[in-house]
């Protein structure tokens, strides 16, 4: 099995790229009616691929290349958000992402910008125009180890310079509907890790009775925590 179809949505994000599934077909099947659908809609459709503002012209169609791969990056950033909701690393990095939706990161020109990468800075500022998250990449003086990339030599005013770039941090708009968190959970898992998942489902538990400030809320939590924990591997 490719890296790609391992991830836990890599099922759902090879064929919307080819286009065996359809931009409707993934939209109504994980997204379900609320807020982030009609915000991921609009980038998809409404917004201009050049300056990400409302285009006066008519709404694109839905059924293009460019909007597969919109969504597969939507798809893309899901499945690397951690327990806070949160996804930073080297998976979402410009250029892996670009990678993964089959862009060239290829210069476009002797000196200019990556093609590719280019490509998914445009995705990324359209969804944030549309409301469906918000990026940015902190200061790297600031970030733990873990935020940020291995060392790399760069050449600054004609002197060499070793510099550790930080990851970007992505966090969506919202609470994701629950067909879509349903299905990034949803990965092979190895029966030695399904403890260690049991526990955190625990942990995630015990803080949101903590914080429950009513008999409501912490039913609500508790159904939440026995709808949603691991399940033993078959």
């Amino acid at each position: 099995m490719s890296r790609r179809a391992s991830t836990p949505l890599g099922h759902v994000i090879g064929p919307l790229l080819r286009g065996k599934l359809s931009v409707r077909t993934v939209l109504d099947r994980h997204f379900g009616e609320g807020a982030l659908r009609a915000r991921v809609l609009r980038a998809l459709t409404s917004r201009d691929l050049a300056t990400a503002t409302i285009t006066s012209s008519r709404a694109r169609p839905l059924e293009t290349r460019c909007a597969r791969r919109m969504l597969a990056l939507v798809l893309m950033l899901v499945e690397r958000l951690d327990a806070h909701g949160v996804a930073c690393g080297s998976a979402i990095w410009q250029g892996s992402l670009a990678r993964r939706l089959g862009l060239s990161t290829r210069r476009t020109q002797p000196g200019g910008p990556l093609g590719g990468i280019r490509e998914v800075q445009r995705y990324v500022s359209i969804l944030e125009a549309s409301g469906a998250l918000k990026a940015h990449q902190p200061d790297a003086a600031r970030v733990t180890d873990a935020m940020r990339a291995r060392p790399r030599l760069s050449i600054v005013r004609g002197a060499s310079v070793v510099r550790r770039w930080s990851y970007n941090v992505v966090r969506f708009v919202g609470v994701l509907p629950h067909q879509l968190s349903q299905l990034a959970r949803k990965q092979r898992t190895r029966p030695a890790d399904h403890a260690q998942l049991e526990a955190r489902a625990r942990a995630q538990l015990g803080h949101a009775l903590r914080i429950a400030t009513t008999q409501l809320e912490a039913m609500q939590a508790t159904l939440a925590y026995l709808r949603d924990r691991p399940r033993v591997p078959i």
